[in-house]
């Protein structure tokens, strides 16, 4: 490791989030520092999916349960991108999908490997941030998916 690189660590210390020394994979987070870029590696995300039949009493955000009918396409796994937005349940309008990873602690560097979920074009689920409303299963959803992390 270069000595410079030494230095710049200690200006990191009282930086904003997402601070990062020039080009290195060396970054302030909440926790601290990271030193890989790649959030996909670190997190090794696996989700599974399975019908069932009721909805449960309790939700978290680490789990979604969709109607496929309601969804305007086959449901895919992909990456978070700057132009995604996602319909929030109990939120007037789209939210873009970059701020709510912002707000939920996500450095920079690691928002374009967050996974997320697709319905067709649209964005229907951000793992543990956020749920689109326009895709869950409700009483009357006769074909229940749910979707989770593992």
């Amino acid at each position: 490791m270069a000595y410079w690189i030494i230095d710049r660590i200690q200006e990191l210390k009282d930086a904003q989030l997402s601070s990062k020394i020039d080009k290195s994979p060396i970054f302030r987070t909440k926790e601290g520092f990271s030193w890989n870029p790649n959030f996909a590696e670190i997190m090794k995300w696996e989700f599974k999916t399975e019908e069932i039949e009721f909805l449960p009493d309790n939700f978290d955000k680490w789990e979604i349960y969709l109607d496929p009918n309601k969804c305007n396409g086959p449901i895919l796994q992909d990456f978070a991108n700057p132009s995604d937005e996602i319909w929030r349940i109990g939120v007037k309008g789209s939210t873009p999908v970059f701020k709510l990873l912002k707000d939920s602690g996500i450095p920079e560097q690691w928002r374009n490997s967050y996974p997320v979920f697709r319905g067709g074009n649209e964005i229907i689920w951000i793992p543990g941030i956020s749920v689109s409303e326009r895709h869950i299963a409700d009483s009357s959803t006769s074909l229940i998916i749910k979707l989770s992390k593992v």
